[in-house]
């Protein structure tokens, strides 16, 4: 049997948002002790030290990761930003952990090792499930999704999520335990009966003429087309590119006709001194792109694939859970309709199945169950959770 509870509040005070998040937890679950916590805050100036330290005294010897982000949605309640949303997972024959990796800018893959590491000391068997949540700068540079998935337990799921940083923050924050961390990865392991799946999907579609990809290093784009990237953009948007990360680009593979691998440019501080463009991810070295585009009405009905997709492969009766990681690229899209996001999943799951996610800028998972995992830009993931 696994109990879900969710807390969600925007009180104008943050404290007083994490109390009333942590109340709403602490009714749903019961007389049932919480066996792992997953905290998102979109509050810039909140003491995110202070919040950990009243759910370290609320929920005690509970694991707890986390992160910084653009906004959340959770239980019963709509979409809303500086905001305080809390999930707590209580499960019979299922264990939690959680581990911690800093210093992910420098060294990626040493940080998911000492993650993992530490995650893995306090598990009971193999992990089925290992649930990332990253610096939204660290984890775009690479192809972290390939060192998730290199170090993975065969057979297990990753799903993940860079979070995001807002306003005055530079940086998003992760969260472990008692601990705020900048520039590094935590993840929640889960071994034992647990049914999982999961589905991803964007709604972004080429548009356009094919493009000559000249050159290329890591996750900067520097010429295409004839141009360096900047004047790429400005060629097409002219001055006001401060939205292009609404357009990222399809890099197409040569070896799969109609296949590519979607790259957006990052929300923020993108431009390199020399005309580069910085994206979320690694850039493919594949030689030619094409811009992209998606509406309101694409990025629902892509909302609602990931949901059936994830529900399509779910191994048991009744998922219990659905915890999804959406790109604050679709919020910006979505405006008003940002709440119909949440809807588009809800609509096409059993009734009774909790939902919980929030916005961040990237996320890691396959495209479906089975499958390997993969970084998405502008995408929706869903992962659905349940008693075996």
């Amino acid at each position: 049997m696994i109990t879900i509870a969710t807390g969600h509040s925007d009180d104008i005070h943050p404290m007083a948002a994490l109390e009333a998040a942590a109340a709403q937890c602490r009714a749903g679950l019961g007389a049932r002790q919480a066996g792992a916590l997953l905290l998102f805050c979109s509050v810039a100036d909140a003491d995110h030290q202070a919040m950990l330290a009243v759910l370290a005294e609320r929920f005690p010897g509970t694991c707890l990761v986390g992160c910084t982000s653009d906004g959340e949605f959770g239980g019963d309640e709509p979409f809303q930003e500086d905001a305080v949303a809390l999930l707590a997972l209580a499960a019979d024959g299922v264990t939690f952990s959680s581990g911690r990796g800093e210093g992910m800018s420098g060294d990626p893959a040493g940080a998911v090792a000492r993650a993992l590491a530490e995650a893995r000391e306090r598990l009971d068997g193999p992990e089925k499930l290992a649930v990332w949540l990253c610096d939204s700068e660290a984890g775009v540079t690479e192809n972290v999704h390939d060192i998730l998935q290199d170090a993975a337990a065969p057979g297990s799921m990753i799903i993940g999520s860079n979070g995001a940083a807002r306003s005055r923050m530079r940086r998003s924050r992760q969260f472990h335990g008692r601990d705020v961390l900048r520039d590094a990865a935590v993840v929640l392991l889960v071994s034992g009966a647990l049914c999982c799946s999961v589905g991803a999907a964007c709604g972004w579609e080429p548009l356009g003429r094919e493009h000559a990809v000249e050159r290329a290093e890591g996750n900067v784009l520097y010429e295409i087309g004839g141009m360096n990237a900047s004047e790429f953009y400005r060629h097409y948007f002219g001055e006001g590119i401060e939205a292009i990360n609404q357009f990222p680009l399809a890099f197409l593979d040569p070896d799969e006709p109609g296949g590519f691998t979607l790259r957006a440019p990052l929300p923020s501080r993108r431009e390199t001194p020399d005309g580069g463009i910085r994206f979320i991810g690694k850039i493919p070295a594949w030689p030619k792109a094409r811009l992209t585009e998606a509406g309101r009405e694409e990025i629902l009905a892509a909302a609602a694939e990931a949901a059936r997709t994830a529900l399509e492969d779910y191994p048991g009766d009744h998922p219990a859970l659905a915890l999804a990681f959406s790109c604050s690229t679709r919020r910006q899209i979505l405006g008003s309709r940002t709440d119909e996001e949440n809807r588009a999943v809800r609509d096409n799951l059993p009734e009774n199945t909790d939902i919980f996610g929030f916005y961040g800028f990237g996320q890691i998972c396959p495209a479906r169950t089975g499958a390997r995992a993969e970084s998405h830009c502008d995408a929706v993931t869903v992962l659905l959770l349940g008693a075996e």
